[in-house]
Order: C-alpha cells, then sequence, then structure tokens
C-alpha cells in the first residue's frame, strides 16, 4: 500500500508541474524552467521536479525529492537581481521531515571580470571570498568558509590555452577538482574530470563527443562552470545539497549532437560505482544508446531512447539488473 501511494503522489506531482508548466509557458515561456526525473529498479522508485520561474528582477526555485520509504525533501530558493543585475541575493530554505536548514548571500559584480561573495546560514554559517575572471580565459578565486564544527580557505585557477585546451584546479570542501578538457562548441570535444580527497573518495569522468552549442554542451563555458565554485560565487549554496538554481547534470546525449561518450567511476569508502551511457543521433532531434551502472556487486544496463527540440527535452531508458527485475527512468525537460 505504502508503494502504491508512493506511486500516486510521484505521478500526482509530477502531472500538477506539467499542468502549470504549459499554462505559464503560453504566457511567458522564456521565464519557465521544468525538470523531472524519475526512476524505477528492484521495486524502489524515486523521482525528482525541479522548477524555475522568473519574472522581471525576480526568480523562484523549487526542488522535490521523493523516495519510498523516505521522508520528503524539499528546497525552496528565491533570487533577487539588483542594480542592473550587478547585485544578486538569494534566500535558500530546506526542509526534510522535521529538520530544516536556512542559508542567504549575496554576491556583488564588480565591473565585467571581478565578483565578491557574503553570506550566512544556520548552525553558525558564514563565507566569504571573491572571483576574477568571470568567463575569461584566465581566472582565479579565494574564499573563506566556516560554521559551528570547521572552517577551511578554498580556491581556484584556470586557464585556456590557445583557443584548445582548458584546465584549472579547485580546492573546495576539503576536495580537489582537476579538470582537462578541449571545448569545442559544435566539434569534437573532450573533457576529464577528477574530484579527490587523497583519502578515502576519488572520481573519475571522461566525457567525448561532437559538443552541442548553448547551456549544455562540453564546450568552454562548461568546462569554466566546473571550475567555478559556484555554492560561493554562483546560484548554490553551501550547507544546502539540492540546489533550486544550479546546474542539473543532463544526460550525455543533451550534451552533444550526432554521438557522444560517457563514463564515470567513483570510489567512496571502498564502495565502487561506474556508469556508462552511449548516445547517437539518428536526425536532429531522435537519438538511440544504451547505457550500464553498477553499485558494489548490483548492476544494471539497457537501452535508451530521446528527442530533443527547442523546448523540450526527454529521454527513456529501460534496464535489467542483477537481480533479474526489470526498471526505467524517464528524464524530462520543459522551458
Amino acid at each position: 500500500m505504502k508503494f502504491k501511494k508512493f506511486i500516486i503522489e510521484a505521478l500526482t506531482a509530477a502531472a500538477l508541474l506539467f499542468t502549470g508548466c504549459t499554462a505559464a509557458k503560453k504566457a511567458n515561456a522564456q521565464n519557465l524552467d521544468w525538470y523531472s526525473n524519475t526512476s524505477v529498479g528492484s521495486g524502489t522508485i524515486q523521482t525528482e521536479n525541479n522548477l524555475t520561474y522568473s519574472t522581471n528582477n525576480l526568480s523562484f526555485g523549487w526542488n522535490s525529492v521523493l523516495k519510498e520509504n523516505e521522508k520528503p525533501e524539499h528546497v525552496f530558493a528565491s533570487k533577487f537581481d539588483l542594480n542592473e543585475d550587478k547585485s544578486r541575493f538569494y534566500i535558500h530554505i530546506k526542509s526534510k521531515g522535521d529538520q530544516d536548514d536556512l542559508e542567504a548571500k549575496l554576491n556583488q559584480k564588480i565591473g565585467e571580470t571581478t565578483t565578491l561573495d557574503i553570506g550566512a546560514g544556520k548552525g553558525g554559517l558564514f563565507h566569504t571570498g571573491f572571483e576574477y575572471g568571470f568567463l575569461k580565459p584566465f581566472g582565479f578565486g579565494l574564499s573563506y568558509v566556516r560554521d559551528d564544527n570547521n572552517e577551511e580557505f578554498r580556491g581556484e585557477i584556470w586557464k585556456y590555452w590557445n583557443d584548445f585546451l582548458f584546465t584549472g584546479i579547485r580546492k573546495s570542501s576539503d576536495r580537489y577538482h582537476t579538470l582537462i578538457s578541449i571545448p569545442r562548441a559544435g566539434e569534437f570535444s573532450a573533457r576529464y574530470f577528477n574530484i579527490t580527497d587523497f583519502e578515502d573518495f576519488i572520481f573519475h569522468q571522461l566525457l567525448l563527443g561532437k559538443s552541442k552549442k548553448g547551456k549544455y554542451g562540453l564546450h568552454y563555458r562548461d568546462s569554466w562552470f566546473l571550475l567555478q565554485d559556484s555554492s560561493i560565487v554562483g546560484s548554490e549554496s553551501i550547507s544546502i545539497g539540492v540546489k533550486p538554481f544550479g546546474f542539473i547534470i543532463p544526460p550525455v546525449a543533451w550534451r552533444v549532437t550526432d554521438y557522444g561518450f560517457g563514463i564515470t567511476y567513483v570510489d567512496n569508502n571502498e564502495k565502487t560505482i561506474l556508469n556508462a551511457e552511449g548516445v547517437k543521433y539518428l536526425d536532429d532531434k531522435i537519438w538511440i544508446g544504451a547505457s550500464y551502472n553498477s553499485i558494489g556487486d548490483y548492476n544494471k544496463f539497457g537501452p535508451m531512447v530521446g528527442f530533443v527540440s527547442d523546448k523540450l527535452n526527454l529521454a527513456i531508458g529501460l534496464t535489467y539488473d542483477s537481480n533479474n527485475k526489470i526498471g526505467g527512468n524517464l528524464i524530462l525537460r520543459i522551458w
């Protein structure tokens, strides 16, 4: 009964969002963005919905994560653009059962290349810092973060070499992020991304393909974005894990045209995760592919198919796992 109730709640939330999105898009299409990701496997179901709406200098965001047999998690956020968008004030609120979290911060842009930050939140959280080189071929940043439990200094630096090679490193939350890429919009691109704390966590990711132009591609902006500490200078928060205004990781097919491949390996406290995904476009809008995922001794694989357009992206996947069960996932974005 709980499982059926959960499915009904998840589908109802998605239906209400879809109805609201459709109505709002007729009035003001450029102001609304809805992302939904629902997966089913081994008798469990999880759904995430992320909705953002902007009007004039004010934006609202809502992220909801529903997992079977767990309390729902909701994050609400608001953004105020002031002084011709040079000043941006954010408020993030998280609610999960009886627990809640709060964080607010201000980003102040100085000229065209420098941004200052100051923020505070629950649990004695305080952070401040700056970044130089907004969307420039060279940049760096420094920041300071503390709460009731610890404190740290953060920093990042990157360089774009002769319009061909991008390199950079960032220290954030006691982890080091290293990126090497060949970012070329509309052409073959490659990106290697590594995160490690040199103790019990390591992340490797390699993406290859003909980069799509725009927000989700493998081009220069994508490489720069990963090196920016966006929880300091950007729309994300530090203390709240789910961020309505943050960058949502898209399927490989949404990053490329014609073809693409991605592989990710994670070792976290001796727990290993491996993900692989390959896609091929049949025309400008329709693509097919396959995915493989393993977590320890559990693994699953299966085919994928999808559709992309100027206002709608859709990805559908089926999986067969090591428990001899069939599952799948549906990813949708409307904007």
